[in-house]
C-alpha cells in the first residue's frame, strides 16, 4: 500500500523483533502506519503501548485479537486506528477488515470484520457446506 500512494515502505530489521527495537524502528523512520501480527501487538501493549503513539494507523491480523491489548493500546494511544485484517496465509492478503471503535467496547477477541472491496466471504459448516 504504502508505495501505491507516495510512501515508503520500512522492513524490520532481521532477526528478533522486541519491543524496544520496534519502537527504534518507529521513531527513526517516522512509521505512521504498520502491520503487526496478534502476537507481537500483545507484547506491545502488555510491555509499551505508547510505542505506538506516533503511528496513525496499526493493522492486527495472524491469529485473534485481544480485546484487552486493544483496549491497552488505545488508553495509551487515543488517536491511532486500530484495524484487525484477516485473510487466508496462502495469499498474504487481507480479506475482511475491522476497523476496531475507540474506545473499543465489545466482546473478548476483535471481530475478523466484514469482506473489503471486492472481496468475498463465505461461512462454510464442516461438510463445506
Amino acid at each position: 500500500m504504502p508505495l501505491l500512494n507516495g510512501g515508503t515502505v520500512v522492513v524490520a530489521p532481521a532477526g528478533d523483533l522486541d519491543v524496544p527495537a520496534l519502537q527504534q524502528v518507529i521513531g527513526e523512520q517516522r512509521v505512521t502506519a504498520l502491520w503487526l501480527t496478534s502476537s507481537l501487538f500483545d507484547v506491545v501493549a502488555d510491555h509499551a503501548p505508547e510505542c505506538l503513539a506516533s503511528v496513525r494507523q496499526v493493522w492486527i491480523g495472524g491469529e485473534a485479537v485481544s480485546a484487552a491489548s486493544v483496549r491497552r493500546v488505545q488508553e495509551a494511544c487515543p488517536s491511532l486506528t486500530v484495524v484487525d485484517g484477516y485473510g487466508p496465509t496462502e495469499t498474504t492478503t487481507f480479506a475482511t477488515c475491522h476497523p476496531v471503535t475507540h474506545p473499543y467496547s465489545g466482546g473478548p477477541v476483535v471481530p475478523i470484520g466484514r469482506p473489503m472491496a471486492n472481496m468475498r466471504t463465505y461461512v462454510l459448516d464442516a461438510g463445506l457446506r
